[in-house]
């Protein structure tokens, strides 16, 4: 996992709280808890009418013979963004709002496509390529390694 990232996941818990505690003395307990609460329900629900509605679209799209992309990338989003909801905090549930707004998602979608299918070689160092070529005859007698060697394979048996 990859510095940067580890260091946001661990400090993304302790930013929620923060920001909890921070609007808790400014604006007081109950309206941040009616928000927290008020959040997971409609996180809940959302997850819950997005699911149906999603495995809806990716059905009628696979009738009709056609990859059902957009809708399984904007099923997924609501899906994440219901989570977001759900998760107690104010940086969370901004994030679950961003991803419930339609253009925001199709461009979200769009980004992930587009790295997901670029080519090999642009800015990905772990693919090697090579040449190879299939040689159907044994090498000759005198190429074959000496002493360390592999012995050659036995001969199959004669019915």
């Amino acid at each position: 996992m990859p510095f940067p990232f580890a260091l946001l996941l661990l400090a993304f818990p302790l930013l929620e709280l923060a920001g909890l505690i921070v609007a808790g003395s400014r604006m007081g307990a109950l309206p941040v808890l009616a928000w927290v609460v008020l959040s997971a329900i409609i996180g809940a629900n959302i997850l819950r009418i997005a699911g149906w509605a999603t495995t809806r679209k990716i059905q009628d799209a696979m009738r009709k013979g056609s990859l059902p992309l957009a809708e399984m990338l904007s099923g997924a989003a609501l899906s994440m963004a219901a989570i977001l909801l759900i998760l107690p905090g104010f940086i969370s549930d901004a994030i679950g709002l961003l991803l419930l707004i339609g253009p925001f998602r199709r461009v979200l979608g769009g980004l992930i496509v587009t790295r997901a299918t670029r080519p090999p070689g642009t800015g990905d160092s772990s693919i090697i390529e090579g040449e190879f070529t299939i040689v159907d005859t044994p090498p000759p007698a005198d190429s074959r390694p000496s002493s360390g060697s592999f012995p050659p394979p036995p001969e199959p048996p004669q019915p």
